[in-house]
């Protein structure tokens, strides 16, 4: 799944040295937030106007913010106080992101459901064939699951768009 994504150019391509994905690590949410971007072909932002207290143009990087703050103009992450970058990002919390990147006309949150948001991603998820069903939301994801899920929904959005444009 990492090297289809480094042919697709959304990561790093690291096929002759595999230890550098470093797919048994934990992934932080500012390195999802720029996946995420990358595979929903936003652009990313020239500017950075520090809508988080806790993101700046150089703080904790420079490439963070103009990716971060493009997901955010295009409705694909909340806008929030601040958006922790460099926490470790949860199955759910990262399962949403590429489903928003991936499939934000078929996907939403229904604020009416009895379900909350992570049931509901993860329900939807299972039904389009990304995840298997799991119930710890905050179980911080690692990269080997980061790259399978990004791969899986990227080939199957792939997929459906085929048939829907040739049949």
């Amino acid at each position: 799944s990492a090297n289809n994504l480094a042919t697709k150019w959304i990561i790093k391509n690291n096929s002759t040295n595999p230890n550098l994905y470093n797919l048994d690590n934990r992934v932080l949410r500012q390195e999802i937030a720029l996946v995420s971007r990358r595979v929903s072909w936003v652009e990313e932002n020239v500017d950075c106007k520090n809508i988080f207290y806790d993101l700046s143009a150089v703080n904790p990087n420079d490439w963070a913010c103009k990716n971060i703050e493009a997901l955010v103009e295009n409705d694909l992450i909340s806008r929030n106080e601040s958006f922790r970058p460099e926490d470790n990002i949860s199955k759910s919390e990262a399962l949403i992101m590429f489903v928003k990147a991936i499939w934000f006309k078929d996907f939403k949150i229904d604020n009416d459901s009895e379900k909350n948001w992570q049931e509901q991603v993860v329900e939807f998820s299972v039904n389009i064939w990304i995840v298997e069903h799991f119930t710890d939301y905050n179980e911080k994801a690692k990269r080997w699951w980061i790259f399978q899920i990004a791969d899986f929904a990227i080939n199957i959005k792939e997929e459906r768009t085929e048939k829907w444009t040739w049949n």
